[in-house]
């Protein structure tokens, strides 16, 4: 299913995953309740076109709240994107996360989605839908 949030991005949801707005992000979970994938959007404030650099830091800043490690790799081509996965632990309980940024002239996109550790059943299809993120 194509969803639009608020004007600002479309994203393809799974029919059978659950949609929430808690408050300023969209909140996707999978049928089987295993993790969550959380939307931000975020208004871009810097002159000039986007670079890597700023879908890395974002990625940075998001990786140093959570204790993340691990390698980041960019992608250029239509869109600025950054990605990583890592290990962290929330709550005492350890995750893993996906991590990917993409940064348009207006706008950007913080992605992540957190899940019990080693259980890697929906990363295929969050891929996807995080591929399948427009302006």
């Amino acid at each position: 299913m194509k969803y639009e949030w608020s004007g600002n991005i479309t994203v393809d949801v799974p029919n059978d995953w659950t949609i929430h707005e808690p408050g300023n992000l969209i909140e996707l979970v999978p049928p089987d309740g295993s993790g969550a994938l959380h939307i931000t959007v975020l208004d871009r404030q810097r002159p000039g076109i986007p670079t890597q650099e700023e879908a890395i830091e974002l990625v940075n800043w998001f990786k140093e709240r959570r204790g993340g490690e691990g390698r980041i790799e960019t992608t250029t081509g239509s869109e600025i994107e950054a990605r990583s996965r890592f290990d962290s632990a929330e709550d005492g309980e350890p995750m893993n996360w996906i991590v990917v940024s993409k940064v348009w002239p207006d706008r950007a996109v913080l992605a992540s989605y957190s899940q019990a550790l080693h259980s890697f059943s929906n990363d295929v299809i969050v891929d996807a839908i995080i591929e399948s993120i427009r302006p």
